[in-house]
């Protein structure tokens, strides 16, 4: 599932220094065929780095704005709740708040779709 799109200066960067410091570490190794392959294999290493740093930062962004949505359908739920509970809200008030609460849910939904549709793309 690696992304299509050209890598960010970030995963460029976190290739690059990560690849730096394999290269560093082999080079700490005793001469041997083994030393030699690595080093060989460095700039490849660099690559993958990169392209992990990438899907880390995806996945790690994707799970940021479930959570944040999570969080924003928690609270229109409470509000919900106390809202009912108070005699003193209007139903208008109300109304409001359930029509919060099922935007907040359509975005998750939507959200949840593209993030479907886009991991199907990438197959």
């Amino acid at each position: 599932m690696i992304s299509k799109r050209p890598p960010r200066r970030s995963s460029a960067a976190a290739g690059l220094s990560g690849g730096t410091g394999f290269a560093g570490l082999v080079s700490l190794l005793p001469t041997s065929s083994t030393k030699s392959a690595l080093l060989i294999l460095s700039p490849a290493i660099t690559t993958l780095i990169s392209l992990f740093w990438q899907i880390a930062i995806d996945e790690l962004g994707a799970w940021l704005a479930y959570w944040k949505l999570q969080r924003e359908v928690r609270g229109a739920e409470a509000l919900c709740r106390r809202l009912e509970t108070n005699p003193n809200a209007s139903a208008e008030l109300k109304e409001q708040a359930q029509a919060t609460l099922r935007s907040v849910m359509q975005t998750e939904v939507l959200l949840r779709k593209q993030r479907a549709d886009l991991i199907l793309k990438e197959q």
